[in-house]
């Protein structure tokens, strides 16, 4: 799972790790906290539009659950990305593999 910055650019992140993941025969999930129904993803705070995006996100991944691995998933986060990414890490730390924060 790769996370996207403020600039809300995931695409620049599968242009990043599209082929990585192709080559190790990993799923990439890039979601998109948009501006309206998650404005301060990166805070893991509550909305009045929507679920909270670390729930959103899990909720997703358990929507996946047959495509990925039973013992957690790496999650990767890009400047607002990393600080969401770093606060999914504390609050649910038994759902991740690995971390990485840039």
């Amino acid at each position: 799972v790769s996370v996207h910055g403020h600039a809300r650019q995931p695409l620049e992140h599968l242009e990043a790790f599209a082929a990585p993941a192709l080559a190790r025969g990993w799923a990439l999930l890039l979601p998109v906290h948009d501006e309206h129904r998650h404005r301060r993803y990166a805070r893991l705070a509550a909305s009045r539009r929507a679920m909270r995006a670390d729930l959103a996100l899990i909720a997703r991944v358990e929507s996946l659950r047959g495509l990925l691995p039973a013992d957690g998933w790496c999650l990767f986060g890009y400047s607002a990305g990393a600080q969401y990414a770093h606060r999914f890490a504390l609050r649910h730390p038994g759902r991740l593999r690995a971390l990485a924060l840039g």
